[in-house]
């Protein structure tokens, strides 16, 4: 098993507040918290010598970063040599990017999108735009911005799209919906179906056959798939609902994730400046092709 970060954040020294505040909340994220030691925090700004650069290219190739968050400002726009040695090796070692531009500004970001483009000119559009007074602002209840923990819910998600664990909203659909999946779905089809697609053991169907009624073996599977927190069975629940003629449970389940999306702001994708690439329902250029909503 790699052992090491599995989220790496690049950012200016001047933003270091910024990206201390989102660390705090990824690791206040319930079941899905992160340690510590699984965060990153690379500063590439200043004059960090060859010994830093040396320290940024070895974390960026370790097998255990599964992603790169890229903390783009105007102060690292303008000290950018070590971001450039950042950029280049995530690329070298296909490390997924999650791209956030922050700024204060009135115009949309149009005049920051055109400096970024002019020194980068293939970096992927931003999965967030941040604009630095909304993050400032806080919430009463928690004492922290809506908008903060709108990112750091949206870095998550992506984090378990590169992981292959179950989203948050994927899982919070099947908490939702599995008394109402148990009640109509044709359990026996579903239980064959996922035994041939290797999602369930011969001892998996065995044990929830051995529930006494019809709706307790359905949540029984339903349980089973999410206490995995492996994003590949709820897929396979969802198309071998379809595939069985039960749209309905499957359309049922996915209404209950987008709007657990919209909930916590997860992935809400800007649009991209002229010349800059963009990714529906993905926010990398090195993405590994999977599920999109």
């Amino acid at each position: 098993m790699d052992t090491g970060p599995c989220v790496v954040l690049l950012h200016a020294a001047e933003d270091g507040e910024f990206v201390r505040r989102l660390v705090e909340q990824l690791m206040d994220l319930g079941s899905y918290s992160l340690p510590q030691t699984a965060i990153s925090c690379q500063q590439v700004t200043g004059t960090p010598g060859d010994g830093s650069r040396a320290q940024l290219t070895s974390t960026l190739t370790l097998g255990s970063v599964k992603l790169v968050v890229p903390v783009i400002s105007r102060h690292l726009l303008a000290d950018q040599s070590s971001l450039t040695v950042g950029l280049e090796t995530a690329v070298r070692n296909n490390k997924p990017r999650y791209v956030i531009w922050l700024d204060q500004n009135k115009d949309d970001f149009r005049e920051f999108g055109t400096l970024v483009s002019r020194q980068y000119p293939t970096l992927e559009a931003p999965a967030r735009r941040v604009q630095r007074d909304r993050v400032e602002e806080t919430m009463p209840s928690r004492g922290v911005s809506s908008e903060m923990r709108g990112i750091v819910w949206d870095v998550c998600d992506a984090l378990c799209r590169q992981a292959g664990e179950l989203r948050w909203p994927c899982r919070q659909a099947l908490h939702e919906t599995s008394t109402f999946l148990a009640d109509n779905m044709n359990l026996q089809a579903v239980l064959t179906r996922l035994e041939q697609e290797n999602q369930l053991s011969p001892a998996e169907v065995r044990d929830i056959q051995e529930k006494p009624t019809p709706v307790s073996r359905g949540e029984r599977l339903v349980m089973m798939l999410r206490d995995r927190r492996r994003q590949e069975p709820y897929d396979w629940l969802a198309r071998v609902l379809r595939e069985e003629g039960q749209d309905f449970l499957a359309e049922e389940m996915e209404e209950r994730e987008r709007h657990r999306e919209r909930f916590f702001g997860i992935g809400e994708q800007q649009a991209a400046q002229p010349g800059q690439q963009t990714a529906q329902g993905g926010h990398f250029t090195q993405q590994n092709q999977g599920r999109q909503n």
